[in-house]
């Protein structure tokens, strides 16, 4: 969650890891103003620089626009993840629900409950460059709770480093739908497959939000601009400023890397970063939602709490009745 602490954080750390530019940029400002203080003796160069500074405005709102259109763009594909995900969370809770109603067989319902889930864990661990075995990542965990056996953790470990561990899932998926409804319920397997193919859609969604960043030749571009700008406006305020030249241009380079910085971080939205998704919470949401829709398994939900209760106890009494024919005969 992003938080105004997480942002001061972020921008401190952004300062320490920009020292090697601000340093350059202080140098090249305070060497602007002694040059232009102490080197330039000639007064009609002096009055042009400082009526070059009339430019660097227009110049300089041309520039911030160009960063900002990169912002937007960043901040779009953000969100682009932040609805993939928000797609992927719907249809998990969706086609567990349409699996619970149409798979009949205990074991197949739970292999594919547990399938969805192993699914959105496997989804976190590739949308950051990890393997769902990793130490770092939830396969180990997902084996204590029950949810994965160790032998097929080891299985999607063994899988090749370019095939993506989430497609495996999916055909786990596909293989229950196969095995635990016939011709008979031919729609209802249907509709559990449309399921799936939202689950598929929308992680590769997601991976390609991922894998297309920005040009690294835009970027590189946008910073040179940036860098040039700075030295020339230190040479254009020097003669009206003085030595106070350093502090508004060292204010407009750090709004102006700043948004850059941001830029950069929500281009992929499924990293560490303050500013990502909480990934991890949106799988631990889906697990804890299946199983809840697993849970409801058997119960007569078509009917009223009070008529289940009803229901229920005539069976016990059937079963009790059926208990005490079979000892007397």
């Amino acid at each position: 969650m992003i938080t105004t602490i997480g942002i001061v954080v972020w921008l401190v750390r952004l300062a320490r890891r920009s020292l090697g530019e601000v340093t350059l940029l202080l140098a090249v400002s305070f060497g602007a103003v002694a040059l232009v203080k102490c080197g330039i003796e000639d007064e009609e160069l002096l009055d042009y620089l400082d009526e070059s500074s009339r430019l660097m405005g227009p110049i300089g709102a041309m520039l911030v626009f160009a960063v900002a259109l990169r912002l937007n763009v960043c901040v779009a594909r953000w969100w682009e993840g932040r609805c993939l995900w928000g797609k992927l969370v719907f249809a998990a809770i969706n086609a567990t629900q349409q699996a619970r109603a149409a798979i009949k067989d205990e074991k197949l319902l739970r292999r594919f409950t547990n399938a969805v889930i192993v699914f959105s864990w496997s989804c976190k661990a590739k949308l950051r460059d990890a393997r769902l075995e990793d130490l770092s990542q939830e396969g180990h965990a997902l084996v204590s709770r029950g949810l994965l056996e160790k032998a097929e953790l080891d299985e999607i470990a063994s899988l090749d480093g370019s095939i993506w561990q989430p497609y495996h899932c999916l055909d786990v998926m596909r293989s229950v739908v196969n095995e635990g409804l016939d011709e008979s319920v031919e729609l209802r397997a249907l509709l559990i497959d449309n399921s799936v193919t939202e689950l598929a859609l929308a992680i590769g969604g997601s991976i390609r939000v991922k894998a297309t960043g920005m040009p690294h030749g835009y970027d590189l571009g946008l910073q040179a601009l940036v860098f040039l700008y700075m030295t020339l406006g230190n040479f254009a305020f020097a003669p009206s400023c003085g030595w106070f030249t350093p502090v508004p241009m060292l204010t407009i380079f750090f709004i102006l890397w700043a948004l850059l910085a941001m830029g950069t971080m929500l281009i992929d939205p499924f990293g560490v970063d303050v500013v990502d998704h909480p990934l991890g919470s949106f799988c631990a949401a889906i697990e804890q939602q299946c199983n809840a829709v697993h849970e409801r398994n058997g119960k007569a939900l078509h009917l009223p709490p009070s008529e289940r209760a009803k229901r229920n106890k005539e069976e016990k009494e059937f079963a009790k009745t059926l208990r005490t024919c079979d000892g007397t005969s």
